[in-house]
């Protein structure tokens, strides 16, 4: 519950207790006439994990009267199910359900006397039954009362200027808090849904609305029966919407019905919505194009909400996002804003075949949705966008996923699920990012043609059904050799990045071996086995050309690569031909020297991309040096891509932040700055006439490096300057002073360097806007604030009401980010913990443990402990989260210890 929802009135506290009955009280209603009151008997045992087998929902029929200007919502689900043999209990997932009703409609149109339950440490409703249910197909209805839940998840209220609106959040098992349902995803079945809502509020589900009437001041709505959805995918919007209407996407040679395209928003911003309409329009035809699968739902709502845990949820027809994520105005919006807007809806909308009309089976095989999700977005976006080069970009998240994939408290992919925690844990980099490498990897393997062939048969086979990792594999793998499954289910199923390195055996003039070995990358600091077994689809590029071959390699002994043919001996050698593999190679300073010498311009794009994550991975392993990283980077920087130039901003940080001496800080500033100087004179601040969308990125990167690893006096002036500009300290606001791809950037140098009067102006500006952008912006200016009164106020903004829930945890990240507040506010999060795990989304809790990964001293490790150990039943996921941050935390430090020094020696020789 929210800190706003705390100051709750007396009245609604009591209407509260008049509704909701004690949870374990059980509630029935009066027998009908002539069936007997329910005997007393022992009950089934109550399940621990996933529900009993033999009962499975065939559909729903939902009716739910919401008023967004209450507190409480009242619902009947009528479920029809099916019973393999008699039973004398059944159990349905239900949570802060208040039971006011049950009854049973037997196959045979008898009716059964039913108690129902309430089990609420284990989210379910129990309902035992007198006589006992035979087998057959039934009909289970429950009538119920439920209030709004408070914490962004569920059925959920936001109060805005406009008034109050309700949305949902079903995913992962929600959809309890709303009705009484068999919340796993393998059950998918029909659903008909009516919502009977205030006159002058929109109602808005997954279906469309195939009937509207009027009864007093209400109106209800009743939508189209959906194909088969499982729950967590159901979606409900009520509010005084603005709804635009725009046209509807044209039938094609994949689909021979229009699809109607609607955006939605709170009243007054249906405008910044018809941008966002139109991308999305394209991205779906393109996606049909791929799939030759019509788009599978009757029509495409956008729903643009104002406080969202999430960033955006695939709801089927009913897509929700966060609003700085489908919201735009082209004449203000930054690139990198209309970048996020596309990609995101891209990866919604591969969703609606991955995962909606293909779900897998269990949280297990989650990947199956989301890494699919974000390759294919990132995919599609690509075939529309060239010039912005996705799979490069897709290439750094892959390449952030490997340092968690490398901790020994890493999980696999497919890791066994249990518990809610083990739920939780499963939306992580691993799934999203490592699991869309991976898929990259086997496609640039196998061949985009007979991999998309491979994904059609899955898609075609389980159409509106649930399948495994299995089905899928044997559907893209069929007719491959045995070793690519070994393969691709090795890395699903075992943590762990391989670490590659290359042997070449000439012959005279032609080349007679190329030997391979392969160990698992381990970081400073690991306690981590590296010697494993593993089977790997390989492709070597000699002299520029690829070799590809699946290797097997015993732990601790090379294997080969098969040649296929008589080859002259290489001059060069790059174990990862475009950088398509998911693996890590670690040079030593002799290697890296070659390979960032002249023949660097050689490799392509994406090789140079991986060549930079090699010189992080060999640093952070031990096998380079500070030296060794430094005289890397004139390569790197004159790159003439900022995909490569830009690459080793991240290492670069944790040079400044964690490892240099304060006594040679300038001297890596004049580094940097030397590096980077020209092309930022060249670039300048402020847009040239006909310039290309990625030049504005290149000049926000650059102004980044200035501003924060150079620290350049000129350019942190120039900031200050318009920073007060913006936050209106001489005048009136002015936002046109900082460009758009400029405004975080410039804002934190204003707060760090402007003082108080800039701190002020801006939480002014922040109160003032309703903009999600913006606000974002401002908030992460805020947080970073260096002096110790203005860094002060920043925490104690962290729980003030006017911050939005969705926002709170981004900040709190915020705080941890300079270095010279980690203490105090380490010091606050002690001391605000229970009040902050409060005023956070119960979905966003389990991630607050890594504010450990910011502070690389693993002497805190007791004391972080101590601190959310009491706390880890509020932290959905935390246990897990907490390991893997302070395992980062540990290596960090490591890492520290062993590389500082080096630093030390090689910036006084320059």
């Amino acid at each position: 519950m929210s800190r706003r929802a705390r100051a709750v009135s007396l009245l609604a506290l009591v209407s509260l207790s008049a509704v909701a009955c004690p949870p374990s009280e059980p509630v029935g209603p009066p027998a009908p006439s002539g069936v007997p009151a329910p005997p007393v008997f022992a009950p089934e045992a109550t399940p621990k994990g996933r529900l009993p087998a033999g009962v499975t929902p065939l559909s729903y029929s939902l009716e739910l009267s919401i008023d967004p200007a209450q507190t409480f919502f009242s619902g009947a689900a009528r479920v029809r199910i099916k019973t393999d043999a008699p039973r004398r209990s059944l159990f349905l997932h239900g949570r802060d359900l208040s039971l006011r009703g049950v009854l049973v409609d037997t196959a045979s149109g008898g009716k059964i006397s039913a108690v129902a339950t309430a089990l609420p440490d284990q989210e379910l409703v129990r309902i035992d039954l007198a006589p006992e249910l035979p087998a057959g197909e039934h009909t289970l209805t429950v009538q119920y009362d439920a209030p709004f839940a408070d914490s962004l998840s569920g059925l959920y209220r936001v109060q805005t200027d406009s008034g109050p609106y309700v949305f949902t959040q079903f995913e992962p098992v929600d959809a309890r808090r709303a009705f009484p349902c068999f919340d796993e995803p393998s059950f998918k079945t029909p659903f008909e849904v009516t919502l009977v809502v205030p006159k002058g509020n929109v109602a808005i589900s997954n279906g469309a609305a195939a009937k509207t009437t009027s009864e007093g001041g209400s109106t209800r709505v009743a939508f189209a029966a959906t194909p088969p959805l499982p729950t967590y995918l159901i979606a409900f919007a009520v509010g005084p919407f603005d709804v635009v209407e725009a046209a509807p996407i044209a039938a094609n040679a994949i689909r021979k019905a229009p699809v109607p395209l609607r955006g939605v928003a709170l009243k007054g911003k249906g405008p910044e919505l018809v941008a966002a309409l139109a991308e999305h329009r394209k991205l779906l035809e393109a996606l049909e194009r791929y799939f030759e699968i019509p788009y599978p739902y009757e029509k495409l709502d956008l729903i643009a909400v104002p406080d969202f845990a999430a960033g955006a949820m695939e709801n089927a027809g009913a897509i929700t996002y966060r609003e700085s994520l489908l919201l735009m105005d082209p004449a203000t919006a930054s690139e990198s804003q209309r970048r996020d807007v596309v990609e995101t809806g891209a990866h919604e909308l591969a969703h609606q075949w991955f995962g909606n009309l293909v779900t897998m089976a269990w949280w297990d095989d989650l990947w199956l949705n989301e890494a699919f999700a974000t390759w294919m977005g990132e995919r599609v976006v690509g075939e529309l966008y060239p010039a912005w080069q996705t799979d490069v970009e897709l290439m750094a998240w892959v390449h952030e996923a490997m340092d968690t994939d490398s901790l020994l408290s890493a999980r696999k992919i497919r890791q066994a699920i249990e518990t809610k925690d083990d739920i939780d844990n499963a939306f992580d980099d691993l799934t999203y990012s490592k699991g869309a490498g991976i898929i990259s990897m086997f496609e640039r393997y196998l061949g985009a043609q007979p991999f998309r062939a491979g994904v059609r048969r899955y898609l075609d086979k389980h159409r509106f059904g649930a399948a495994t990792t299995e089905q899928f594999m044997a559907a893209v793998m069929a007719g491959q050799p045995p070793e690519l499954s070994v393969a691709f289910q090795q890395l699903l199923d075992r943590p762990g990045v391989p670490r590659v390195a290359l042997t070449t055996r000439c012959e005279g003039a032609k080349l007679a071996a190329v030997d391979v070995s392969v160990e698992r990358y381990l970081p400073l600091g690991s306690k981590a086995e590296s010697k494993l077994d593993f089977t790997l689809p390989l492709c070597v590029s000699l002299d520029g050309k690829p070799v590809c071959d699946v290797v097997e390699v015993k732990a601790g002994a090379p294997g080969k690569l098969e040649l296929g043919g008589e080859r002259a001996c290489p001059k060069s050698t790059f174990p990862n031909a475009d950088g398509a593999g998911y693996l890590r190679y670690t040079p030593n300073a002799a290697q890296a020297k070659a390979l960032f010498g002249p023949s660097f311009s050689q490799l392509t794009l994406r090789e140079r991309r991986s060549a930079v994550d090699s010189l992080a991975a060999g640093f952070r392993a031990g096998t380079l040096d500070s030296r060794a990283v430094l005289d890397s980077l004139g390569a790197i920087a004159k790159d003439p891509s900022r995909h490569v130039a830009f690459a080793a901003g991240g290492l670069l940080g944790y040079f400044e932040i964690d490892l240099v001496a304060p006594k040679d800080r300038a001297a890596l500033s004049k580094l940097v700055g030397g590096h980077f100087s020209a092309r930022y004179k060249a670039l300048g601040w402020e847009a040239k006439a006909g310039e290309d969308a990625d030049t504005k990125l290149a000049r926000r990167d650059v102004i980044d490096a200035m501003l924060f690893l150079a620290r350049d006096p000129q350019a942190r002036s120039e900031a200050i300057t318009r920073a007060r500009k913006v936050a209106g300290v001489d005048g009136p606001p002015d936002r046109d002073a900082a460009p758009p791809e400029l405004f975080r950037a410039v804002l934190t140098v204003g707060v760090q360097d402007g003082g108080g009067p800039v701190f002020d102006a801006l939480v002014q500006r922040f109160v003032e806007s309703d903009e999600a952008v913006y606000r974002r912006g401002v908030l992460a200016a805020l947080a970073r604030a260096k002096r110790d009164d203005l860094a002060t106020k920043a925490r104690a903004f962290a729980l003030d009401d006017r911050v939005r829930a969705s926002e709170r945890i981004r900040y709190v990240f915020e705080l941890f980010a300079v270095p010279e507040q980690r203490g105090p506010a380490l010091a606050w999060l002690a001391a605000e913990l229970p009040a902050l795990l409060t005023a956070l989304p119960e979905g966003t809790r389990g991630y607050l443990p890594m504010v450990a990964e910011s502070l690389c001293d693993a002497g805190l490790e007791p004391q972080l402990r101590a601190l959310f150990a009491p706390h880890m039943k509020q932290m959905t996921g935390g246990p897990r989260t907490l390991e893997n941050a302070l395992e980062k935390m540990r290596i960090c430090d490591a890492t520290k210890l062993h590389q500082a020094p080096g630093l030390a020696v090689a910036l006084a020789g320059r």
